[in-house]
């Protein structure tokens, strides 16, 4: 077992304030009715201190849990304070040996309401990645039945109708109860009754914060607790996982502890938590940390094509966030959460839809010089702009890691994309050679070898432990943990393959004409090979 639910800011909820004197906490009371477990039975669960200045010990803040070796989940307002001093953070996984954290970041939905929070998710990337502990796993869309007070009923809007998992058993973990400074946090455990929402709204039908359990946050919340509050998550506990067993035997966090009005089982003993198999947060998560995807996702994924003049044809949930309308389009990148896209042209000027935030655009550029991709930070708050002689360039938060430029290459650049974390990029040129910056690592590459056709794209796996190169023919070389799903290497095709992407627990891969080849248990949502183009397609990108 493992995991246990995180503390309740209610009337006593955690404070993580920046003062003129600088950051500091304040505690009170443990999980209540629980028992102490080792850490080596949760070795996912993280201990976020502030670190301590001159010689002082540090102060423990929050519970948290690994999920990803780059990153921590915790509670939005236990990360909240940390977003601009993230250096001031010091992370513990698995009981072992304190690390440093380089960037905090908090949902961009979090809000505080009084003791209350909504979007209460906040992540932490660690400096260097944890491959000592494994990462707990995050619910699936299948595991809904074991634990969602939906049931089966959950859709990708909300809660159909609920159905009997209200009372299912899930464990809270957490370090509350320890004072700061605090040199050993001690680990507790108790079990849990998960409640139906009607439960939920009707403990907090008297509470100021009522509104925030109503119909609305179905697909955000979940209550938890048990009669008379024996057993309840307390200060301290925040940010810690609540985990539930799956019909497969194993383990996995459905939710994160953030509030209840009056924790440690006062007043209200039912607490408030974030569901992390469905909704809003979760899709944040999935943005930031694509090792995070359920494998299982909603049907309702989609996928944009675009051509060379910057039209944009939608299929499935993708929005509708209209066109570029420019000559020499070369590529099309979706934002991290999948509300948006950015279109770049050949002379490196750059188009923001949706949600896309615009930076800037390349430099006048050499003759015979071209930009062919650009592709974001996992905040989104910068990108890279990649030229066919292997140059890049940074913009907004984007940091530079290195390029190609003067190096001989035995042929063009013709893709580059980040990693998923954001903290690295590979080239790839047209033979197959494959060039990694930052935390990208090298797998294999194709270069020297024979090839029918030319290297057209890269993407990497959610994990970052290996990717798929796709050629011109529709040919797939797998390296690393990348499985390989199939090829169009055998077919007779129309026209060529010009772009792939990830796409559920596959991939999806474009002709110019326009034509879209699933790998992957998503249903096909359509392509153009049968419409008349006003250019061909150059690029596609998935909404999730």
């Amino acid at each position: 077992m493992l995991r246990v639910r995180a503390m309740t800011p209610g009337i006593v909820s955690l404070t993580v304030v920046l003062a003129a004197a600088g950051m500091w906490v304040r505690h009170s009371g443990a999980i209540r009715g629980g028992a102490i477990v080792s850490a080596h039975a949760a070795p996912y669960m993280a201990e976020l201190s502030l670190r301590g200045s001159n010689g002082s010990a540090d102060r423990f803040v929050c519970s948290g849990t690994l999920i990803d070796p780059w990153w921590v989940l915790t509670a939005g307002h236990c990360a909240a304070g940390f977003v601009g001093a993230p250096g001031a953070l010091s992370v513990t996984v698995g009981g072992g040996r304190a690390s440093s954290s380089d960037h905090v970041y908090v949902d961009p939905g979090w809000s505080s309401a009084g003791a209350a929070y909504l979007n209460d998710a906040g992540l932490v990337h660690l400096s260097r990645p944890d491959t000592v502990h494994l990462p707990v796993e995050l619910a699936e869309s299948a595991d809904a039945p074991r634990w969602d007070p939906c049931g089966a009923t959950r859709t990708f809007g909300g809660c159909g109708s609920e159905a009997g998992t209200a009372g299912a058993h899930v464990e809270a973990l957490g370090f509350g109860g320890c004072g700061a400074p605090c040199a050993t946090p001690v680990l507790r455990q108790a079990t849990l009754n998960v409640l139906s929402y009607s439960q939920l709204r009707s403990a907090y039908a008297a509470s100021t914060y009522s509104p925030l359990v109503a119909r609305a946050y179905d697909d955000m919340v979940i209550g938890a607790g048990v009669p008379g509050g024996t057993a309840d998550s307390c200060d301290g506990d925040s940010g810690g996982p609540l985990v539930a067993n799956m019909a497969d035997g194993g383990w996995r966090e459905v939710a994160l502890t953030s509030w209840s009005e009056g924790a440690c089982g006062n007043r209200i003993p039912n607490g408030v938590y974030m569901q992390l198999g469905a909704g809003p947060v979760r899709r944040w998560i999935e943005s930031m940390v694509p090792s995070t995807l359920d494998p299982d996702p909603s049907p309702a994924a989609g996928y944009w094509l675009t051509d060379g003049s910057g039209h944009v044809s939608r299929f499935g949930s993708a929005d509708d966030l209209g066109d570029a309308a420019t000559a020499g389009a070369t590529h099309i990148e979706a934002t991290p959460n999948g509300h948006g896209y950015w279109i770049v042209n050949a002379a490196g000027v750059v188009y923001a839809k949706g949600n896309a935030p615009r930076f800037g655009n390349a430099p006048p550029l050499p003759w015979g010089e071209c930009v062919i991709s650009i592709s974001a930070t996992r905040a989104a708050d910068g990108y890279w702009l990649f030229t066919n002689r292997g140059r890049v360039l940074a913009f907004g938060n984007a940091p530079f890691f290195g390029d190609l430029s003067g190096a001989a290459l035995n042929g063009p650049v013709v893709d580059s994309v980040a990693t998923p974390s954001g903290k690295g990029y590979y080239l790839i040129a047209s033979d197959g050679g494959v060039f990694a910056f930052g935390d990208a690592r090298f797998h294999g590459s194709m270069g020297g070898r024979r090839l029918n056709q030319p290297v057209a794209d890269l993407v990497p796996t959610a994990d970052n432990h290996g990717y798929w190169l796709v050629a011109a023919d529709g040919g797939v070389f797998a390296f690393g943990d990348a499985h390989f799903h199939g090829s169009m290497g055998d077919a007779r095709l129309n026209a060529p393959v010009v772009g792939m992407v990830r796409y559920g627990a596959g991939y999806l891969m474009v002709a110019s004409d326009g034509g879209v080849f699933d790998f992957s248990a998503q249903p096909f949502a359509g392509s153009l090979a049968d419409d008349s183009l006003p250019a061909p397609v150059i690029g596609i990108a998935a909404t999730r």
